[in-house]
């Protein structure tokens, strides 16, 4: 198979066919390798009492069951896209639901959250406090999250309530970047999890059926 240098874009990300063909070309190209290793160990092993050459062995040993796991893992990824073209995986919320929202959109308090939360409070009060160059919209901003407007209540998207989830997950995403290959392989699942949800899918369809064009 030939080896895809790019991901053609599409509407939300990557193509989600050019990251299939990646994933298998990296699985053929590990299979391949795990095969030459497998025909150096038999080399080896024939030869062994003559060459005694056991510490080659044992890291070819290793080097085989490394690219096993690996090359598994592979085939469990490309088996989860293929159910994921249906039915993507559930995306981890970071947002209060619709129905937490309507259970208190007649009682919601920002200045509670504001009061009670160091952070929060911290983190609003940059707006006006000098420690970023403030105007009158910064000025409104601030005003408007918790006292509201003219046309609207305060914070009337709910920003305080949601800013220690979005915060946590944010963080979380600094951590899991450590491993720079996990997260490298979250991020190409991510986006091919899309499945026929994807906007490509979404748009030929409208164009297809609706636009007729």
């Amino acid at each position: 198979m030939e080896q895809l240098t790019h991901f053609r874009t599409a509407f939300n990300g990557f193509n989600r066919e050019d990251v299939v063909r990646y994933l298998e070309f990296i699985n053929n190209k590990h299979a391949a390798e795990v095969a030459r290793l497998n025909n150096e160990l038999d080399y080896l092993r024939t030869k062994q009492q003559q060459t005694q050459d056991t510490r080659r062995l044992e890291a070819l040993e290793q080097q085989v069951a490394a690219l096993t796991d690996e090359n598994q893992s592979l085939l469990q990824q490309l088996a989860q896209l293929e159910l994921a073209k249906q039915e993507p995986a559930e995306p981890k919320a970071t947002a209060a639901t619709v129905e937490e929202l309507e259970a208190i959109r007649n009682t919601y308090d920002p200045m509670t959250i504001y009061n009670s939360d160091a952070n929060i409070r911290r983190a609003v009060d940059t707006l006006v406090d000098g420690t970023v160059a403030t105007d009158d919209e910064l000025k409104e901003l601030h005003h408007a999250l918790l006292h509201g407007a003219s046309w609207h209540k305060a914070d009337h998207y709910y920003i305080l309530k949601d800013f220690a989830s979005y915060q946590a997950a944010r963080l979380q995403a600094n951590r899991d970047y450590l491993d720079r290959q996990a997260f490298g392989r979250k991020c190409l699942m991510n986006v091919a999890s899309a499945g026929k949800f994807s906007s490509d899918r979404t748009i030929r369809q409208y164009a297809e059926e609706i636009w007729h064009v």
